[in-house]
């Protein structure tokens, strides 16, 4: 009974050995061969054509940015086969999965021969911040303005000049400005 026992579990290892170095080599035991794993950064590299998400429009308005993670299976042909979602705002994840299934990459070679890879890509979505041109601030300071009438009938009642102190070296100019709103 102590042989069979032994018997049984050395083919086991016998057997957990083959399936190991079966799938070592990317091959299942049925002869079928699984996608091999690379990092973004070789992925990145091997990119032949990129096509940019559309901003959501809906996002685009309520300000939402955002990096969005996908996982794809590229084919033997270069070519995105499947994309998943990881991770990021619901509102940009499709915009991003149907960029990414148009990408095409540099197929993948092992051994001369190409192999599906899968691989995580990053979508980052930003919206451009358009600034204005800067006013030119007045620079006229020497001179003491008298009272300042502003619209609706509001006026400066009282402006007096800063005081420094004596052991101050530091010099500059200091430019207020100051917008009043109804809510105010």
């Amino acid at each position: 009974m102590r042989t069979r026992i032994s018997l049984t579990a050395g083919r086991g290892i016998v057997l957990g050995l083959m399936f190991f170095v079966a799938t070592s080599n990317g091959l299942h035991a049925q002869g079928v061969e699984t996608p091999v794993r690379i990092s973004q950064t070789l992925l990145r590299a091997r990119i032949l054509k990129i096509v940019k998400p559309v901003y959501p429009s809906e996002a685009k308005q309520k300000g939402i940015t955002g990096i969005v993670r996908i996982d794809v299976l590229i084919g033997k042909n270069g070519e995105v086969k499947r994309g998943t979602l990881v991770s990021g705002r619901p509102e940009l994840a499709s915009a991003a999965l149907e960029a990414v299934r148009q990408w095409v990459y540099e197929p993948y070679r092992l051994n001369g021969k190409a192999v599906e890879v899968e691989s995580t890509v990053i979508v980052n979505f930003k919206l451009k911040v358009e600034k204005s041109p800067p006013e030119k601030p007045n620079t006229n300071f020497n001179s003491t303005p008298g009272p300042l009438k502003i619209s609706d009938g509001l006026e400066l009642v009282k402006s007096e000049k800063p005081r420094y102190p004596s052991d101050m070296r530091a010099s500059g100019q200091v430019v207020l400005r100051l917008v009043i709103g109804k809510d105010c």
